[in-house]
């Protein structure tokens, strides 16, 4: 049991790193229900290796048809549309779409505490608000309401650099130093 759970972590972190990030990041109801599939071949693999070939042809078949379904939503729009879903508008200038809360099986309630955790507490100030595929809440702010930039002060302001750390875990990060036209004494 201890080697063959020691496979099974091993080959779901091959399959992990084949399938890319976005596997760990984005998951549609595709990947979710693949990913739930892998774990429990994973775990019948762990616990029951003496049929570790079967559970590895299935872990393969399960991981092939996570990557067909990401190279197929990747190229075909309509394919994308079908297995992540498209982003549905909740709110759009201060009308609420009903039809779309049904959709996205989200209430009113539900609604008000993601627009709280997008930081907005009053809805007078979002002009619109996307139910995204991922779950996630997107939020258009009036404009009224939206920050103020340094373009709206009409101020011009050097551009940021990319920070990199210099020293990190006690050493010196010495092409970082160099990329930064610094030397260690700085």
């Amino acid at each position: 049991v201890f080697l063959s759970s020691v496979l099974a972590v091993a080959y779901l972190f091959l399959i992990t790193k084949i399938l890319g990030y976005r596997q760990l990041s984005q998951l549609s109801p595709f990947d979710y229900v693949n990913g739930i599939s892998i774990g429990s071949i994973a775990a019948n693999l762990a616990t029951n290796p003496k049929d570790w070939a079967e559970h590895l042809v299935a872990l393969t078949v399960f991981g092939a048809l996570t990557l067909l379904g990401s190279f197929l939503t990747d190229r075909f729009i309509r394919v994308r549309r079908f297995i992540s879903g498209t982003p549905l508008v909740l709110l759009d200038h201060g009308k609420l779409f009903e039809k779309h809360f049904r959709r996205g099986k989200l209430d009113l309630g539900e609604f008000l505490t993601l627009c709280r955790a997008a930081g907005y507490f009053d809805l007078s100030a979002v002009s619109t608000a996307i139910l995204e595929e991922n779950g996630s809440l997107s939020v258009f702010p009036k404009s009224a309401d939206r920050p103020v930039t340094a373009k709206d002060m009409n101020l011009t302001l050097p551009e940021d650099e990319l920070p990199a750390a210099v020293v990190l875990d006690g050493k010196i990060m010495k092409e970082n130093l160099k990329t930064m036209g610094k030397e260690e004494n700085w």
